[in-house]
């Protein structure tokens, strides 16, 4: 995978949008930034311990090719290869990756009042991980 820009460098880009949005009150696209910066963050640990583990399947002749893998699975692939992501850590990707879900696809069923205060939690795992790993 060649990398014009690393995943890290659109990671913050995101998460400076998400900040943005969060200040101005669009939570709706401060969740699509921040869980689009989570994805791309973690990626980007995967991408350094080996680039192919980005992928879903990783036995394909041509990796290349493939899908990345998803949000939901990343924290686990994570933790199989030594990656500290505890339960609670887990379980808040978990949750804003449904509500990106919903934001995207259907009509948003969160509560604005929880989704913003597990929005500050995804930010403050953020912060977290990016300086632990």
């Amino acid at each position: 995978m060649p990398k014009d820009k690393s995943l890290l460098q659109s990671a913050g880009e995101f998460l400076a949008e998400s900040l943005n949005n969060y200040k101005a009150k669009k939570l709706n696209f401060a969740i699509l930034h921040a869980v689009t910066s989570t994805e791309l963050l973690l990626k980007e640990r995967l991408y350094k311990i080996n680039p192919s583990l980005i992928h879903r399947q990783l036995d394909s002749e041509r990796i290349e090719k493939e899908k990345t893998i998803g949000l939901r699975e990343l924290p686990f692939r994570l933790c199989n290869l030594g990656i500290d992501i505890d339960a609670k850590q887990k379980s808040l990707i978990k949750e804003v990756a449904e509500w990106r879900h919903q934001i995207v696809h259907h009509m948003p069923k969160y509560d604005r009042i929880v989704a913003t205060s597990k929005l500050v939690d995804l930010y403050n795992f953020l912060a977290y991980f990016i300086h632990k790993e």
